[in-house]
């Protein structure tokens, strides 16, 4: 890859006073010719050093200065910038120390400025200015020489006796065009916006950081930006051309939706082409990772899993979660590869009918038969909390943690129980229902319950509003873009809810995805990841509520087994994804 160096000369040209005329009259008779006066103009040009940049970028950029060694000088009437010229020179414009250098001595920052004349004619002219990697020899700059810079000042005045001011600021001849990504990689469910370096060079492959790019006539030059992959149309640029390099570089934009039909890691190559035949261009790939599933055999996860599972993490990675095995059972899975291990089996008397949580700063926490139990990972055993008070069974609830009120939520029957893990008795509260789904807790402590018997949402303290008739509501999340619910039913959708419990947006999952669990990406607020199944194969999707309406991308297992039921999802400390998937029997650990 070139090093990131650039160039940006300003040469200035100063016509002296002076001249002279022709002091011998002609005979008489004689035809009058004018003569043509020629002025002598003294031209500076002033070659940045590398070390007066501020800092090590603009160092890097002004390095390239250093490799200008000659200067030409055409002198043509204005407008026409062709054929031969009325005037030119050539000078050594190396560092003072090399032999024949117009240059003064460098100062301490490297920069140095160099002057010579040449004899202009009165009248009004182009000046025209190139500059090369190597000296002259002689009056011409050699054969083998790179052009490295190209400026005109267009009509310039030149009078005798009066001082003309001549300058321009030279533009880069481009020879060739390297492209790099940074990243060079992305997630084809997760949105990303990235950077393509659009390196243009000169001659001496380094870099051009200013002004525009032309060919060694000074045409301007266009860079066009070419890629032989849409990736399902999600991704596009900020700009598919540019005249003139780019301090930002050209973003790319990928913004997936819907169901990731694809399948697999895809390649996107990016390329680049020019108006001037000449450029030699070298592409950049980027490379699109398809999420991978991953499927634990777990013989304790079956169909028969009618109530809502739990998931819950150690700080390696490990994950144990909820199974319906006998009368309820907790299965541990350690995430480097091992096998499934079963922690805890419940019994007749004890049973685990509702989910595990996370108590914010404590252990984990089960409720088995009438009581709160915590444990820890790897699961060896469950031991009662401090609060003894027997509360009613679970069934078939989520638990949600309070951790305003520092207690836990879950339904039971026909009530909403409050249990206060610390100390106090629990509460059971009448809903007026016989089964419950998801139970979530907002940030004023209301409690927020699915009802997926009568197809409603029930909010404690407040209302209890009705949700799509006719449809299976499951799960709930409150994040602070609303409230959602996945609903799994003849017409499966995710509804959003106001604080109020009043349907917002009833949105259906693309691809006639069947959404069943929530969970939040904890590093970024407002995005929401569930498990679903697409027409009987496990999927993932990530939902972005910070929008509206709210945006879904969907990704498949493309070589995973069917199903008709999806378990609990959530994440690792290492961002792996766990979803329970009833249905087959399996863990399915996914990388996004």
């Amino acid at each position: 890859m070139p090093r990131w160096i650039g160039v940006i000369l300003v040469s200035t040209l100063l016509a002296a006073c002076g001249g002279s005329s022709s002091s011998v009259l002609p005979k008489a008779g004689t035809p009058v010719t004018p003569a043509k006066t020629k002025i002598q103009v003294s031209i500076t040009m002033h070659v940045p050093g590398a070390a007066s940049a501020h800092n090590a970028a603009l160092r890097r950029r002004f390095t390239i200065a250093q490799n200008t060694a000659g200067a030409q000088v055409n002198v043509y009437n204005a407008g026409n910038d062709t054929g031969t010229p009325l005037a030119t020179t050539t000078a050594n414009i190396e560092p003072s120390s090399s032999p024949g250098s117009t240059c003064t001595a460098s100062d301490a920052y490297g920069n140095r400025s160099c002057t010579f004349d040449i004899s202009a004619p009165v009248g009004t002219e182009d000046f025209a200015i190139t500059t090369w990697d190597q000296a002259p020899s002689g009056a011409s700059i050699p054969g083998g020489a790179n052009e490295l810079g190209w400026g005109l000042d267009p009509g310039v005045t030149i009078t005798a006796g009066s001082p003309a001011n001549v300058s321009t600021t030279l533009s880069s001849v481009l020879a060739s065009v390297s492209l790099d990504l940074a990243p060079a990689a992305l997630h084809q469910i997760i949105p990303a916006t990235g950077t393509i370096g659009v390196y243009a060079l000169d001659a001496d492959n380094d870099v051009i950081v200013s002004n525009g790019f032309v060919d060694p006539n000074g045409n301007p030059i266009t860079i066009n930006l070419n890629y032989d992959n849409s990736l399902n149309g999600a991704l596009y640029l900020s700009t598919n051309s540019i005249s003139a390099p780019s301090a930002t570089g050209v973003q790319y934009f990928y913004a997936p939706s819907g169901v990731l039909n694809s399948g697999g890691n895809q390649t996107v190559n990016f390329s680049a082409s020019s108006s001037y035949g000449a450029v030699i261009t070298s592409g950049a790939a980027l490379s699109a990772v398809y999420p991978s599933f991953v499927s634990i055999t777990d013989g304790n996860l079956n169909v028969n899993n009618t109530h809502h599972g739990g998931i819950v993490f150690d700080t390696s990675g490990g994950v144990d979660y909820t199974t319906p095995n006998n009368y309820g059972g907790i299965s541990y899975f350690n995430g480097s590869g091992g096998s499934v291990t079963n922690s805890y089996s419940a019994m007749a008397t004890a049973p685990i009918l509702g989910s595990i949580v996370t108590v914010t700063g404590g252990p984990f926490l089960a409720i088995t038969g009438n009581q709160a139990q915590t444990f820890g990972n790897p699961l060896t055993s469950l031991v009662p909390v401090p609060n003894m008070s027997p509360a009613p069974v679970p069934n078939g609830s989520a638990v949600a943690f309070d951790p305003i009120a520092g207690g836990i939520w879950y339904t039971s029957g026909s009530s909403l129980v409050d249990y206060p893990v610390a100390s106090g008795s629990p509460n059971p509260i009448s809903l007026g229902v016989n089964a419950s789904a998801g139970v979530a807790v907002d940030s004023l402590s209301n409690v927020w319950v699915v009802d997926n018997v009568d197809s409603r949402i029930i909010e404690y303290p407040g209302p209890n509003n009705p949700l799509q008739p006719g449809g299976a509501p499951w799960d709930v999340l409150i994040n602070s873009n609303g409230i959602y619910v996945t609903d799994h039913g003849p017409n499966p959708a995710i509804i959003q809810l106001n604080s109020s419990g009043n349907i917002v947006n009833t949105i259906p999952v693309p691809g006639g995805a069947v959404p069943w669990y929530m969970m939040p990406d904890n590093a970024q607020p407002g995005i929401v990841w569930f498990d679903c199944l697409v027409n009987g194969q496990i999927g993932i999707g990530r939902m972005d509520t910070n929008v509206n309406p709210v945006t879904f991308v969907v990704a498949t297992d493309l070589s995973g087994p069917f199903g008709a039921q999806a378990g609990a999802i959530g994440a690792a400390s290492n961002g792996l994804v766990y979803m329970v998937f009833d249905g087959t029997s399996t863990l399915v650990q996914v990388s996004r």
